[in-house]
């Protein structure tokens, strides 16, 4: 099963999308033909990391996977930022202010010229602390901007989300998948349809 997700998968909206890993090779798995696509497709492209992978470990698996496969890939057309600057600014999640920023980037890829945004965001660093309120952000995000040009895959560590948890992370997104036997499986949404 292919988990890459195309331009034409926004043509009529965006795409909210989550997968579950056990760690730093199912990210790259997941992640390196996602952006791939990105970068063929002339999207702007934004990976914030969290500490699973680093900047460098992230940026030096694209560049390779574009070589390997012909694509040009020109670095301001993909940002790769840390968790702590994109969600946790002062050290606190702030919803509002990361919706807000999720608009600013996408404002600015569509000036740009670029036919999408395309993001992603790992969720090892949130904490039981913080589950709810990002469980809403996660519902707020899919429903403000299901009719923009945005493709999102939200990665969530399977070792750090309890089964119930699973079954609300995929009430807030289109659908999941996650891997079963060394093949990626598709996780219908718990939710209604967006």
């Amino acid at each position: 099963m292919s988990v890459v997700l195309g331009v034409r998968d926004v043509d009529a909206g965006g795409r909210h999308v989550c997968a579950f890993h056990s760690g730093k090779n199912d990210l790259l798995e997941l992640l390196v033909p996602y952006f791939l696509a990105g970068l063929s497709n002339g999207e702007l492209c934004m990976w914030v990391i969290s500490e699973v992978i680093n900047r460098d470990e992230a940026i030096n698996s694209i560049e390779k996977a574009a070589l390997k496969k012909g694509i040009r890939m020109d670095r301001d057309q993909i940002e790769i930022l840390s968790f702590e600057d994109w969600y946790l600014q002062d050290g606190v999640f702030q919803a509002g202010r990361v919706k807000r920023a999720w608009r600013e980037r996408l404002s600015l890829a569509l000036s740009k010229g670029y036919r999408c945004l395309r993001i992603t965001g790992d969720t090892s660093w949130l904490g039981p602390e913080d589950w709810d309120k990002f469980v809403r952000y996660e519902d707020e995000i899919g429903r403000e901007f299901a009719t923009d040009p945005l493709v999102a895959m939200c990665t969530y560590p399977l070792n750090r989300v309890p089964r119930p948890n699973i079954d609300q992370v995929l009430a807030t997104h289109q659908f999941g998948v996650i891997k079963r036997c060394g093949e990626w499986n598709l996780l219908r949404a718990a939710g209604p349809d967006r």
